[in-house]
């Protein structure tokens, strides 16, 4: 019996619908017949006259091309000679394909043509001249006229009051034809024609050639009031209808041409209006009916799930109310009054509740009067509640409290659900209360990181993966001269210089070495800040990777260098004092004696040639006792100046002592070491040694010895280069001497 009233329920809806939808169609065909004919109808109609319209603007604006043309020959003319202007007519006609002549009339009846030149010419027989001469300043285009030498055209002109002191009129001819297959080449989308008139209607093109044949004309309302229409046409009066011996029932659009001042009328057989308007009828019905048969079959459709989904419905309802039940965090339903309906056990375990009943029935009571923003929490909690109802999210956190007040910290979401029909808002709570604890102990971290920063007397830096700075330390204040931390977390940039002292921008080298202590933990190299004063700092920079609350962080350490670079300059300085000769500038005996050493085992190792040379002032006691010891001391400076300028820039030269300098040569041959000693003597003898208002002669003596198998040590190669020193002393001085073992 439940079946049978069931299936006669159905029947029943389904004949109903149907009656309703065959009614509905009905109705919406006799709407659109009369309503949406007219609109197609108008916009048929509107598409024809853009089409003419378009036509018309494109011939407007070949005619403006030849005005353009003509204007610029009217301009141009007076400033040339006249027969400069031959050439310029004949390379227009040449040009453009539209062109048959290019000419100028002057009022004294002569005639320049680019065709023809002629001594005399009957202007006042010229159509072209006598339009133009009446109308001055202005444009004008002739009718179709039958020229001498070209036959049907037209003629565009422009009066020109001074042309070698004659006014004149500039003209140029156009192809007939080409105007006429101009219009011709557009033809209405609709079918039908086209018609060029001239000002008083006189016909210029027309599909019949017995209209436009330019002879005696014929003009348009000489056809549309008499010999094809029945009724007379006015134009300009937007569309009229007229009845055509050839389509039949038309319209007629005209359209006037604002540059040559003619017309264009198109005229529309109405078939191809009506052609458009009952194909987009049966459009528009045959979508209307089959929108209908799918509504129908929708609502059909809708009809067979409807009792299913309600019970679809009701196991959804039951699957939701066993989630919730089985969620592990606390949840509860709200309606829009603002009652609680319904809670999991999760929601009364949270606050140590014996279950469900004691929940709803202690729900007032687990909300302290306000909440830590101060606000009353009944009044905050219904715009919450109302929010999320309006938009159907949200998300608060909310302090709640156990019965015995000890607070519970939550975060709640809102999200708004059907339920038996009816909109309420399922609330999910999460406790924070381990949140809370945990982002204690981070900010007790962070304090105790602060803190070890802080007592660091390294300039310390935290920095974020986007070389953002989080923290610095005090020391960071005290070097850099800066009153608050604050200026240097927002502005870090402003404490480096523009490029570090090899070069690199200081915004390049800080991304590329962030990206590598990333990568890699850990960083250093050499960094430069600057003071609020601009004093660089040199320091070493170190970077060191730590994770702080899941967040990738870097700290820079950053030593100052000033004191240790002071130090370091200083050693240098103190170990070239120990190094060098106090008088000359040269290396001292120390000096040679250590790196010759070290040097001679290198050659020995590599089996290289290494020599030394001595060398020895000539007669310098008497140079002393004649001038004085300073005047020798200037002597000596000079000399050494002298042989380093002889030899090349890293000979090691040394004084090694009194008057004599020792030289260390490697990895060259005996002769070449010869050919050095020499070149160094007859430097010395060639150069006067001025010094004041003394010009003083000196000569040296050079011993030179080199490593052989016999003599391998320093002091051999030494002791060999003074017995050659002194060889070349007995024989007479200012000369070179190789020891060779003969001696």
């Amino acid at each position: 019996m439940r079946y049978k009233t069931r299936l006669n329920f159905t029947l029943k809806l389904f004949l109903s619908i149907t009656a309703i939808s065959v009614s509905g169609l009905l109705v919406m065909f006799l709407i659109v017949n009369t309503t949406v004919r007219g609109v197609i109808y108008n916009n048929a109609i509107d598409a024809a006259r853009r089409d003419a319209r378009y036509t018309s603007r494109e011939i407007d604006a070949w005619f403006g091309i030849s005005y353009h043309m003509v204007n610029n020959l009217a301009r141009a003319w007076p400033a040339l000679c006249t027969e400069h202007i031959r050439p310029i007519a004949h390379s227009l006609l040449s040009g453009h394909d539209f062109l048959v002549n290019v000419h100028a009339g002057f009022s004294d009846g002569r005639l320049l043509s680019g065709s023809y030149a002629g001594s005399t010419w009957s202007l006042a027989a010229q159509p072209w001249y006598r339009d133009a001469i009446t109308t001055p300043g202005r444009f004008v285009t002739t009718i179709p006229y039958r020229a001498a030498e070209h036959g049907i055209v037209v003629t565009v002109a422009k009066w020109v009051p001074d042309i070698g002191g004659t006014e004149a009129v500039i003209a140029v001819d156009i192809k007939i034809d080409y105007v006429i297959n101009m219009v011709n080449r557009h033809r209405p989308a609709t079918g039908g024609y086209l018609i060029l008139a001239g000002p008083r209607g006189e016909i210029i093109s027309h599909p019949n050639a017995a209209y436009a044949g330019h002879g005696e004309p014929v003009y348009l309302r000489d056809i549309l009031n008499g010999e094809r229409l029945v009724s007379n046409i006015i134009p300009g009066a937007g569309v009229q209808e007229f009845y055509d011996r050839e389509l039949g029932l038309s319209y007629i659009m005209t359209f006037p041409l604002e540059v040559p001042g003619w017309t264009l009328t198109a005229i529309i057989p109405a078939s191809a209006i009506a052609g458009q308007v009952f194909r987009h009828l049966l459009v528009i019905m045959l979508t209307l009916a089959a929108v209908m048969v799918v509504l129908f079959i929708f609502t059909m459709f809708f009809i067979s799930l409807l009792t299913k989904n309600v019970e679809e419905s009701r196991v959804m309802e039951a699957k939701l109310r066993t989630i919730i039940d089985n969620m592990p965090l606390g949840s509860y339903l709200r309606d829009r009054n603002f009652n609680v309906l319904e809670c999991n056990k999760a929601a009364a375990k949270l606050f140590d509740l014996s279950g469900k009943e004691e929940y709803l029935k202690r729900f007032s009571q687990l909300t302290p009067e306000f909440q830590p923003d101060g606000r009353q929490s009944s009044r905050k909690g219904k715009a919450l509640i109302t929010e999320a109802f309006e938009t159907g999210y949200s998300r608060f956190e909310w302090m709640y409290q156990k019965l015995n007040g000890s607070p519970v910290p939550a975060e709640v979401t809102l999200v708004r659900v059907d339920w038996n029909g009816e909109d309420v808002l399922i609330a999910f709570i999460r406790d924070l209360r381990e949140h809370y604890e945990a982002r204690k102990r981070e900010r007790e971290v962070a304090r105790r990181m602060q803190a070890m920063l802080d007592s660091s007397p390294l300039l310390c830096t935290i920095f974020d993966e986007n070389c953002n700075v989080l923290e610095v330390n005090q020391e960071a204040l005290r070097l850099l001269e800066i009153p608050d931390k604050q200026i240097y977390i927002d502005d870090y940039f402003a404490f480096l210089p523009e490029f570090q002292p090899d070069g690199t921008p200081s915004r390049v080298k800080i991304a590329e070495m962030f990206k590598a202590a990333f990568e890699k933990g850990h960083g250093r190299f050499e960094w430069t800040y600057k003071t609020i004063r601009g004093e660089l700092i040199p320091c070493e920079e170190t970077l060191v990777r730590v994770k702080l609350a899941d967040e990738n962080l870097l700290i820079s350490y950053a030593r100052d260098l000033r004191e240790i670079n002071n130090a370091v300059s200083m050693a240098k300085q103190l170990e070239k004092a120990a190094f060098t000769d106090a008088l000359t500038g040269a290396h001292n005996r120390r000096y040679f004696m250590e790196t010759a050493e070290k040097e001679l085992q290198k050659c020995i190792e590599r089996n290289l040639s290494y020599s030394i040379i001595i060398i020895d002032v000539d007669y310098f006691k008497k140079i002393n006792d004649t001038h004085g010891h300073p005047i020798g001391d200037e002597v000596l400076k000079i000399l050494f100046a002298r042989v380093q300028h002889t030899l090349k820039h890293d000979t090691l030269v040394a004084r090694y002592g009194g008057e004599e300098f020792a030289i260390m040569l490697s990895d060259l041959s005996p002769e070449n070491v010869v050919k050095t000693a020499q070149r160094i003597k007859n430097s010395i003898e060639a150069y006067t040694f001025t010094i004041g208002a003394l010009e003083i002669d000196v000569t040296i003596s050079l011993g030179a010895a080199s490593k052989t198998e016999r003599f391998k040590t320093l002091a051999d190669i030494i002791n060999n280069a003074d017995k050659a020193l002194y060889q070349a002393k007995e024989t007479g001085r200012n000369r070179v001497v190789y020891y060779d073992g003969s001696f």
